[in-house]
């Protein structure tokens, strides 16, 4: 992580702060998709917008080799025609 914090891509919620509030914000103000199995049902205030940009996944193999990152396919279909519309 700390590699990834001195590229700039990763950033850290201040201490005592629902970290979820600032990702659903920044998520929402970019209109961005969220990979996460959390269905924020904590958050109230989530607008149904931002749950329908909500995509949940496993991880899939076969034995111990579990390393193939499995997307629910439908929320994923959804994923890949709004980003075929915004490239338009």
């Amino acid at each position: 992580m700390g590699r990834l914090e001195a590229m700039g891509v990763l950033n850290w919620s201040p201490e005592g702060h629902d970290d979820d509030l600032f990702m659903l914000q920044l998520a929402a103000d970019a209109e961005a998709w969220l990979v996460s199995n959390d269905t924020y049902s904590n958050h109230s205030s989530v607008r149904a917008s931002l749950r329908n940009r909500l995509i949940p996944y496993m991880w899939a193999g076969f034995g111990k080799d579990k390393t193939a990152f499995t997307p629910k396919a439908d929320k994923w279909a959804a994923f890949e025609q709004d980003r075929a519309r915004r490239s338009n």
